[in-house]
């Protein structure tokens, strides 16, 4: 077992313990939990912010299903296989498409977005 992982089992019962104290005392305070009343006292609008999530959602999902299909195959051309593993990706969270293809993640989505 790495010491990482050991540290997170330690630190563990204290997060739980913290996340039990914060939505208590919150909801003496009149709010649901503490991330509720976080938003609220940033003056931030819970449900706005699920809306704008799940809008950017929907823009989003196709563009990236097509690009990652797209770098997919590429990929699969480039080392002749057809089970990619994480180290065949250049960019492993797909931040910056791949460098050879010309396509770039960010731009894919101004162009759904600009439409």
């Amino acid at each position: 077992m790495g010491g990482e992982q050991k540290a997170g089992e330690i630190a563990a019962s204290e997060v739980i313990e913290l996340v039990k104290m914060r939505n208590k005392l919150a909801k003496q305070l009149g709010f649901k939990n503490y991330y509720s009343m976080s938003l609220e006292l940033g003056e931030q609008d819970e449900k706005e912010i699920i809306n704008i999530f799940s809008e950017l959602k929907q823009l989003t999902d196709e563009p990236f299903k097509k690009l990652k299909n797209e770098i997919d195959e590429k990929l699969s051309e480039r080392y002749r296989t057809k089970e990619l593993k994480p180290w065949h990706y250049q960019d492993l969270f797909f931040q910056e498409g791949l460098k050879y293809t010309g396509l770039i993640l960010t731009s894919a989505i101004r162009k759904t977005w600009l439409r």
